[in-house]
């Protein structure tokens, strides 16, 4: 950890005492919140990196999670008190909870093979659960439903106090139907491992994404290994696409039945057989809960750490208490759970290319490993030759002549023996020369027999790749400079372009995509040696804007024009466009806002107009 230097350790009223964790779009550091009065309370400042706020997108993202996340307040919810500016700087400020994170006690225990006892484990993903049935029933002031969805349910985005309190953190990538809400499925984000099958495929997503999401956790507290997690980003996401999940009874004996059917509910691949709403999810861990492991008490967590941590915990909880650690909070940046980051609409296109990354990436990464065709041909080791049928003869023969020859010399007289003895003998010369005679015409008539083992291994030349017919494809678009998309794969090549060898007879799909532009696909067949032209007209992928006001039938004003009273629909807005709204209705104030056209989104406002106060007696 930094010290904060002389010239940034404030940030408006906050204090900065240290710098705790810096990651690719924000570094974090451990503050102070003072009053007039004295009164001081510890923060953690998240300050946006200057290359990252200079990003309009950005920064309108930003302001609406803060919209969103200081509307929350919950025991399990780490809080966010406030959304600054200094400079040019844009910072965050939010609740300081000293502990341990979910992942970091998750490794703990695979590096000390330990099993998590299952009524902490139940509990754990019971709070976690009664955050998320907070946050996705939460209204607004006016009693609308905000519809918040977390989307990065995940281990490092939970912390364990010191004193067993869980919380939820990490609201960065939330989706809420806010007063200026969108009808889009917004940014898409997640720790791929993660995420849910709907999640990894690109659509859009609700509240039984989160609920997967936290059925992962439970299944890998459980059995303390990972579900999802592959060698690669590629291997990762085709998991959670395919979304095996193996029965936690294969990894320990002690699991109940109950827990087994709560774990296959909660992660079921297709989310209309999911629970419907993380409190139908939560009641029925706590009947488990309570039906197995009725002696069991909240306090059991806070003691399962101490032991867990022994030789660090006591020393981190002082050390909390004066404000210098931080620990939990330092995984801001964690390299070993990859990302994506996408609109949607590109989602799909942009895992593609990750897969195709990772796997000319494995082509490069060593030696090549010869194929079935270029492996030697394996010789095996030389044997003695077989024994001859002379020989195989002989061998039985010798014993049964000798018993013969010893049962006659002691039953028959010298005088007839010596005639027994001739004749055997002329027998035996004569059967001798037939088999003889028999093995050279034998010999004879076979292959010869290979005495020599190759110098060298033989190899099976590879035949060369049949030359497919192709053709080229040459792209223009208007305006220029789109990404052209060829079979779902990014060339790295913007318009105007030429693809070279592209195969001919068959169908392939190109796409153009530009920033503010509908994406733009197309498919076609190249004959062989056809150079075809394909020129495309992007249209604007236009915004929207919907106004409404209360009470209605307030004029409405962008700029200095009037367009119309409440509620009020545009529905061809050119994104990137910055709008000056003012609803104006006689004997209420006026009501302004500034607000930012984005590009296939439609932004609904709310204008609240109020009674000016009375005049002062």
């Amino acid at each position: 950890m930094e010290p904060a230097t002389q010239q940034d350790s404030t940030f408006g009223q906050y204090v900065i005492d240290e710098k705790i964790a810096q990651g690719g779009m924000a570094e974090i550091f451990l503050g102070r919140a003072t009053n007039p009065h004295g009164l001081e309370r510890p923060v953690v400042i998240k300050r946006i990196l200057p290359h990252i706020a200079a990003s309009p997108e950005f920064v309108e993202m930003l302001v609406q999670e803060a919209k969103l996340v200081v509307q929350l307040s919950h025991g399990n919810i780490a809080q966010v008190y406030d959304l600054g500016r200094v400079g040019e700087d844009y910072f965050m400020v939010m609740e300081y909870v000293a502990g341990k994170s979910l992942s970091q006690i998750a490794r703990r225990l695979r590096l000390t093979n330990e099993r998590i006892p299952i009524p902490i484990a139940l509990y754990i993903v019971s709070e976690i659960a009664n955050g998320l049935d907070y946050m996705h029933n939460k209204v607004d002031s006016e009693g609308n439903p905000l519809s918040i969805v977390h989307r990065d349910i995940s281990p490092q985005n939970i912390i364990i106090s010191h004193s067993g309190t869980v919380k939820i953190i990490d609201f960065g990538i939330a989706k809420a139907a806010t007063q200026t809400s969108t009808t889009d499925s917004g940014v898409v984000k997640g720790k791929f491992a993660y995420m849910s099958p709907e999640h990894a495929q690109g659509e859009s997503l609700d509240f039984r994404t989160d609920i997967f999401s936290l059925g992962v956790i439970l299944w890998e507290l459980l059995t303390n290994q990972r579900l999802f997690k592959g060698k690669n980003n590629k291997e990762t996401i085709n998991r959670v696409k395919r979304c095996r999940v193996p029965s936690v009874s294969g990894y320990r004996d002690d699991v109940p039945k109950e827990l087994e059917k709560i774990l296959k509910k909660t992660m079921a691949k297709n989310r209309k057989n999911r629970y419907g709403n993380a409190h139908d999810f939560l009641l029925d861990l706590i009947r488990a809960l309570v039906h197995h492991y009725s002696n069991f008490a909240p306090r059991e967590l806070e003691d399962y750490l101490k032991d867990l941590f022994a030789e660090q915990w006591e020393e981190e909880k002082a050390a909390a208490e004066t404000h210098a650690s931080l620990e939990a909070l330092t995984e801001i940046d964690d390299h070993d759970e990859a990302t994506a980051l996408a609109d949607p609409k590109v989602l799909k296109l942009r895992l593609k290319e990750l897969e195709n990354y990772e796997v000319e990436e494995a082509k490069h990464s060593g030696p090549p490993t010869p194929t079935e065709e270029e492996a030697p041909v394996p010789v095996a080791p030389l044997e003695p030759p077989p024994p001859s049928r002379l020989a195989k003869a002989w061998q039985v023969l010798a014993p049964i002549l000798a018993r013969v020859g010893r049962f006659l010399k002691d039953h028959l007289p010298p005088q007839v023996l010596s005639r027994w003895v001739l004749a055997i003998l002329v027998i035996l010369a004569l059967g001798y020369a037939a088999s003889l005679a028999f093995h050279l015409i034998e010999q004879w008539t076979e292959a010869p027999v290979q005495t020599q083992r190759p110098s060298t291994p033989i190899k099976v030349p590879k035949p060369p790749p049949p030359s497919l017919p192709s053709g080229q494809l040459k792209i223009t678009s208007k305006p220029a400079g789109a990404r052209i998309y060829l079979d779902d794969r990014n060339t790295g090549l913007k318009t105007p372009a030429t693809l070279k060898e592209v195969k001919a007879n068959r169908a392939h799909q190109v796409g153009l995509y530009h920033d503010n532009y509908r994406y733009w696909e197309r498919e076609l067949t190249l004959s062989p040696k056809e150079v075809h032209h394909l020129q495309a007209t992007l249209k604007l992928n236009y915004g929207a804007l919907h106004i409404l006001s209360e009470p209605p039938g307030a004029a409405v004003w962008i700029g200095k024009r009037k367009q119309g009273v409440t509620p009020l629909a545009f529905e061809k807005l050119k994104p990137g466009a910055l709008l000056r709204i003012r609803v104006t209705q006689e004997g209420f104030v006026d009501w302004t806002r500034e607000l930012k056209v984005f590009a296939g989104r439609t932004q609904r406002v709310r204008a609240m107009l109020k009674k000016p106060p009375p005049p002062s007696p």
